[in-house]
């Protein structure tokens, strides 16, 4: 049987960040460019945020719904920059200087075969806490409760768990001590092309 874990409202940040809020949504695609031109396009979203390394990545947004559009990547770049750490089998890479690299099950292999959402990002006012009460309830742990500085910009609290569906795990985050963008590691996304979409000022925080 699947056990249900629940959030307490102990936890509660303001009512834009209640417990179990999602943060954003993460998808593993196979080709980046196609899919951001496709959701841009098609669906009226923005892109925002990005960063490479481990994986490509492009925040896209659209009012207060976010999207993180990964891609990942293999070979030297991505073997280099990629630390394992808990949770191997679903592919985890640490930096220091920035939020952690995830990415989905299809890391384990030659080649991506599924576009699909792997991550669910909540914002929690305590991230241990609801940590601890997840991994109680059966959640298994891929990333430890730690810190990431954002230099000036102040830090974020980040751990991710497993979650009852396969496939899908959970980035538990608190974002109120960070003034910046997205997540530290991430930038802003400079147009090419007038037809470019960018991010805006009201968008650095959202």
């Amino acid at each position: 049987t699947t056990e249900i874990y629940t959030l307490s409202l102990h936890d509660a940040l303001p009512i834009s960040r209640m417990p179990g809020y999602v943060h954003h949504v993460q998808w593993c695609v196979s080709d980046l460019e196609t899919t951001l031109n496709n959701i841009n396009n098609k669906f009226n979203f923005r892109s925002t945020w990005e960063r490479s390394g481990v994986n490509k990545e492009v925040l896209v947004q659209a009012g207060s719904v976010r999207f993180l559009i990964s891609q990942r990547m293999r070979g030297d770049e991505g073997d280099e920059l990629g630390t394992r750490v808990e949770g191997d089998e679903l592919g985890i890479g640490e930096d220091e200087q920035g939020y952690p690299w995830l990415w989905c099950r299809c890391r384990e292999t030659n080649h991506h075969t599924t576009d699909s959402v792997f991550n669910i990002c909540l914002e929690v006012g305590d991230v241990g806490k609801v940590f601890r009460q997840m991994v109680n309830a059966g959640s298994e742990v891929i990333y430890s409760p730690r810190t990431v500085s954002g230099g000036p910009e102040g830090d974020v609290d980040v751990a991710v768990v497993s979650s009852p569906c396969d496939n899908v795990i959970h980035s538990l985050v608190n974002t109120s001590r960070f003034s910046g963008g997205f997540f530290p590691g991430f930038n802003p996304v400079k147009p090419s092309s007038p037809n470019d979409h960018f991010v805006k000022a009201e968008d650095r925080k959202s």
